[in-house]
């Protein structure tokens, strides 16, 4: 392969992350701003529905045949949108009950296990979990996870209720959910891959609905928050998701799960603009600058053992 090639491929992986960041990082936000008229599922369903028509229409256009192919097998998909639907759920209901931000520091997490599974799968990233660097920024972020847990100004001590359970839940599925993707997306284009697995998540989402959401509130639901809704489906489904799935097939999950360390930043700063009331505690800030530190260590570790080479090996 060319180098002007490789730098044009390297440049569209890197535009495709930012995008995937900057919708990532306004997530958490929405959701919280959703979250007075609409019950999870069915704000989760709703952001699918519009996520999903966004995403099949760009599809439609620009990969046609891929995506009508991939639709004409569905079964290949089945596995990982259940697990993006069981995801959706909980990430949503962690974010109903954790500030934004604080809710996008213990999703970090993710980094460890992202690494850690793609030890086991994928050999051109093996070499990172053996990295001292590694192992020490996991053990730091840790301690630093233990310190965000600690919302409340007059205790040392970490809360752990049901939405910071689900979220660290969330972590660990999400890294599971990356690696499965990157392993799926070499043999399908990521961007037609998510948009069939994203119009199977919103049916699993829409049968969830049925049955677990709150119609009566639904039905009162103000066309602001609809709106909302709707926006947070293009930015952070229809646009972030394949975003993320396109860099990470020519990045590696590694590198892109640790590389949206800036994601916290992003949400901090979005929040002062669009959620003032939310404000974290000091314990919370000096446990935001270790988990991050500790993710830096683990970055810095991922980028050293990144392979030089475009195509990868497939899983073993």
């Amino acid at each position: 392969m060319s180098t002007g090639r490789h730098t044009q491929w390297s440049l569209r992986a890197a535009f495709a992350f930012a995008l995937a960041s900057f919708g990532w990082s306004l997530a958490p936000i929405f959701i919280r701003m959703c979250s007075t008229d609409f019950d999870p599922v069915t704000q989760s369903f709703l952001r699918y529905v519009s996520g999903s028509i966004l995403l099949s229409a760009i599809c439609l256009v620009r990969w046609r045949d891929e995506f009508l192919r991939a639709l004409r097998h569905p079964g290949q998909l089945l596995g990982i949108s259940a697990l993006n639907v069981f995801m959706q759920y909980i990430w949503t209901v962690g974010c109903y009950g954790t500030p934004a931000t604080t809710a996008q520091l213990i999703i970090k997490l993710s980094t460890v296990f992202v690494i850690a599974l793609a030890y086991l799968l994928y050999r051109e990233e093996r070499g990172v979990i053996r990295d001292p660097r590694y192992l020490s920024g996991t053990a730091v972020s840790l301690i630093g996870l233990l310190f965000v847990l600690m919302q409340d100004a007059h205790s040392f001590v970490p809360v752990l209720n049901t939405a910071t359970f689900l979220l660290v839940l969330m972590s660990i599925c999400w890294a599971v959910y990356a690696v499965w993707g990157k392993h799926i997306a070499w043999k399908i284009h990521p961007v037609p891959m998510f948009g069939v697995l994203s119009l199977q998540t919103m049916i699993g989402l829409g049968i969830l609905t049925l049955f677990l959401g709150n119609h009566a509130q639904t039905a009162n639901a103000s066309a602001t928050v609809v709106t909302i809704a709707v926006v947070s489906g293009f930015i952070s489904i229809g646009i972030a998701h394949p975003a993320f799935q396109y860099a990470q097939r020519e990045l590696g999950s590694a590198f892109c799960t640790s590389a949206n360390l800036i994601n916290p930043l992003f949400t901090f700063l979005f929040a002062l603009a669009l959620l003032p009331g939310e404000r974290m505690q000091p314990m919370q800030w000096i446990g935001a600058a270790l988990l991050m530190a500790g993710m830096g260590f683990v970055l810095f570790a991922s980028q050293r053992h990144q392979t030089k080479d475009v195509q990868v090996d497939a899983p073993e």
